[in-house]
């Protein structure tokens, strides 16, 4: 089992997992520019591996894509506005494709609708 976090100071990271009940050294998973305030795992795209997605404070949320070796992208999504303090994940509309809400202090609450992404692109 790893474990995720995320810090105002060092950004979102990563602890992996290791036998006999210890874990790794933090590994960072994107910038320590902007300041993190939500955290969420889930398997956005559908491909078996979990993806980890933070909501920061004035800062455009992200989604980083699992690829099951270990190795996560960064897509950045929405706008920077307001504080992100959560997030809903679901297929919501009931088409196949997760669905993400983001609730926002200082801005709008936005709902993004998963669906299918175009050949070569998230």
């Amino acid at each position: 089992m790893d474990l995720v976090v995320i810090d105002e100071r060092s950004g979102p990271a990563l602890f992996r997992g290791r036998a006999g009940g210890t874990y790794t050294l933090a590994e960072p998973l994107g910038t320590s520019e902007a300041t993190p305030y939500a955290l969420a795992v889930a398997d956005v795209d559908r491909d078996g591996y979990t993806d980890i997605l933070v909501g920061y404070v004035e800062s455009r949320p992200i989604v980083y894509f699992n690829d099951g070796t270990g190795a996560f992208t960064p897509v950045p999504f929405g706008d920077d506005a307001g504080v992100t303090y959560g997030f809903g994940i679901g297929d919501l509309d009931e088409d196949g494709f997760l669905d993400i809400a983001l609730a926002r202090s200082g801005a709008q609450n936005v709902l993004y609708f998963g669906a299918q992404p175009d050949a070569g692109q998230r």
